[in-house]
């Protein structure tokens, strides 16, 4: 059992090695599969997480996030959550 801060899950996704589960929602946090225990988070987002990716090498974190304007992919570091770089695309053209 996962125990937290109740929070709308909208994306789950599994590290290469089963170890680690990320989920996301209004923030985007990191989960000992195991035992359940967190393993920390990013805090509040600007949107809802509706994407998660993690690399193969289990070091980087995707996010997809949108509003009705923006859609954004940010990438973080999975051990210390620091952002590496945002995507960004004007939907309305």
């Amino acid at each position: 059992m996962i125990v937290g801060r109740l929070l709308v899950v909208g994306s789950l996704a599994f590290s290469p090695n089963g170890k680690i589960l990320a989920s996301g929602g209004a923030e985007l946090s990191l989960w000992d599969a195991e035992t359940g225990q967190p393993l920390g988070h990013l805090g509040e987002l600007a949107h809802s997480v509706s994407a998660i990716a993690i690399s193969s090498n289990g070091e980087m974190i995707a996010i997809g996030q949108d509003d009705s304007v923006n859609c954004m992919v940010q990438s973080h570091r999975a051990d210390n959550g620091a952002k590496i770089t945002t995507l960004s695309v004007n939907q309305m053209g």
